[in-house]
C-alpha cells in the first residue's frame, strides 16, 4: 500500500468516526426513553444493583440511558404490586402501603394517551422501553403513536394469546377482566396485600394481567416500530429460585420465531440466558442491554 493511498484510508476512517460521532451527538439530543415498568417495578427497582446476591441502590441504568437522550419514567398505580415478601426480602422496597388501583386505571389507552399528553411536546423521536407486563402498554402506545416512535426495546416482556404458557388460565383470565371483577373486590384484596396475603398478590396479579392483555392486538402482523426483544431463557435458577421448564422454553423461543417470522425487516430477537427476570439489575444483564441500545441509535 502506497503512503499517499495509507493516508486516503486513515482520511476515510477518520471522516467516517466523526460521522458516527456527529449522529450520536445528534441521537443524544432528540431522543426521549419512554420506561413502561413491569409489575412491581417502581423507579426505586431500577436504582437496585446486585452484587453477588447483595442489593444496593447503586444501579447505573438510568443514569446511562441519560447520557443517550432524556427519560420519562411512566408511573402506574399499580406497579407498586410486587412478587416477593417484604418479611424475605426487606431491601427490595416490596408490598408497598401506597399500592391502589381500580378498573380504570388499567385502560391502555387511558394510560398511552395520558403518557402521551405528557410527551409530545418533545421535539425529537421515542425510544420505548418496556419491562415484563410493561411491554403491553409499550406496545400499544407505539401501535398508536408510531410515527414518533424509533425503537422498542422489550425486556423479557411478558407474552399473549396463544403463547400464553397455560391457555386455560389464560383464556379464564381473559373472561374475567373486566366484567368478571369489580373495583370493591379489588379494593378487598388490596387490603389483604398489605397483610402480607401471597394468595391476594397472586389474584391482583392474575387480575391486572388478565385486564391487560385483553386489550392486546390478536395479530403480530400489526407491528410497526422497529423492535427489538431482549429475552431471557432462565435455564438455572436465579437469585430468586425461578427457573424456566423446557415447556416454557419452548414456548419462550417458539413466540420470538413467530414475530420474527411475520415482521422480518423490524422485529429481533437478542436471547440474554441467565440473566434472571430483572435483566437490568446485574452488570451482566445491564451491559448486554445498554450495548444494543447504544448499538441500534448509532445507526439513527
Amino acid at each position: 500500500m502506497s503512503k499517499n493511498t495509507h493516508k486516503t484510508t486513515k482520511k476515510i476512517q477518520s471522516s467516517k468516526n466523526k460521522t458516527k460521532k456527529a449522529n450520536t451527538l445528534i441521537t443524544r439530543n432528540k431522543i426521549l426513553f419512554i420506561i413502561f415498568p413491569g409489575m412491581g417495578s417502581t423507579i426505586e427497582y431500577y436504582k437496585m444493583n446486585d452484587v453477588n446476591g447483595q442489593f444496593d441502590n447503586k444501579n447505573p441504568f438510568l443514569n446511562e440511558l441519560r447520557k443517550l437522550g432524556q427519560i420519562y419514567f411512566v408511573s402506574h398505580n399499580w406497579n407498586n404490586l410486587s412478587y416477593y415478601d417484604e418479611h424475605e426480602k426487606e431491601e427490595q422496597h416490596l408490598y408497598r402501603s401506597d399500592i391502589d388501583f381500580n378498573l380504570t386505571d388499567l385502560n391502555m389507552k387511558s394510560m398511552c394517551d395520558k403518557v402521551y399528553g405528557d410527551v409530545k411536546s418533545f421535539d425529537g423521536s421515542f425510544v420505548l422501553i418496556g419491562h415484563s407486563i410493561g411491554s403491553f402498554p409499550l406496545y400499544y402506545f407505539s401501535q398508536t403513536y408510531a410515527s414518533r416512535c424509533l425503537y422498542n426495546f422489550i425486556i423479557d416482556g411478558s407474552l399473549w394469546g396463544k403463547f400464553y404458557i397455560d391457555n386455560a388460565v389464560h383464556n379464564k383470565l381473559i373472561k374475567q377482566c373486566p366484567k368478571g371483577i369489580t373495583n370493591q373486590q379489588i379494593q378487598e384484596l388490596i387490603e389483604k396485600v398489605k397483610k402480607y396475603d401471597q394468595d391476594a398478590v397472586n389474584k391482583l396479579r392474575n387480575i391486572i394481567s388478565g385486564c391487560l392483555e385483553k386489550q392486546m392486538p390478536t395479530n403480530a402482523k400489526l407491528l410497526k416500530v422497529k423492535t427489538y426483544s431482549l429475552r431471557n431463557l432462565q435455564i438455572n435458577n436465579d437469585p430468586g429460585g425461578n427457573k424456566d421448564t423446557d415447556k416454557m422454553i419452548q414456548i419462550k423461543i417458539q413466540a420470538e420465531d413467530y414475530f420474527s417470522k411475520h415482521n422480518p425487516e423490524i422485529y429481533k430477537t437478542k436471547y440474554l440466558v441467565n440473566r434472571t427476570h430483572m435483566v437490568f439489575w446485574n452488570k451482566e444483564g445491564r451491559d448486554n442491554i445498554l450495548d444494543i441500545i447504544r448499538s441500534a441509535l448509532s445507526y439513527d
